[in-house]
């Protein structure tokens, strides 16, 4: 009787589809990347008026985003030279603000097997929080290491209350 017991138990087991283990192919990944980024420029008084999220690849672009950032100061920094054959860029605009008291951030970038995603944070000052009552604009500047896959933008927008 135990003899019967422990060969319908091996069968069973070893038979298990379900129960063997699975194999990954070659390359798949179980989790996605943080891809790292640092930060080129940002600012409150760049020359964005619409919300903007961008993808710049090439220093043509590059150029055009650099002096709209610099439109509204009275000192033009020079566009710096980045390699686009390894490196890409991406704005993130905020558009013009009614006062002080907002920011946009690229939080964090992950990619997945087929793109990339931007994690932004938007800061609105909330209720009660004392402002400068002059139009803004905030936006940031970021490079990362150049991809081809899709880029897809998700905001997170946060109000600070002041009460």
């Amino acid at each position: 009787m135990v003899r019967i017991i422990l060969i319908i138990f091996s069968v069973t087991l070893f038979s298990c589809k379900t129960c063997q283990p699975t194999q990954k192919s070659e390359g798949e990944s179980i989790n996605n990347l943080t891809v790292i980024f640092n930060e080129l420029n940002s600012g409150n008084n760049g020359g964005f008026n619409e919300k903007n999220n961008k993808v710049i690849t090439n220093q043509t672009e590059l150029d055009a985003i650099w002096a709209t950032a610099f439109a509204n100061y009275m000192v033009k920094e020079t566009a710096p030279t980045v390699d686009f054959n390894t490196n890409m860029l991406i704005l993130v605009a905020l558009g013009e603000q009614n006062n002080g008291g907002s920011e946009i951030k690229v939080e964090k970038i992950t990619e997945t097997k087929t793109e990339l995603i931007v994690s932004i944070l938007e800061t609105k000052a909330g209720k009660g929080c004392v402002t400068t009552d002059m139009m803004t604009y905030p936006y940031q500047i970021i490079q990362l290491k150049k991809s081809t896959k899709k880029t897809n933008f998700n905001t997170l927008e946060k109000v600070i209350d002041c009460d």
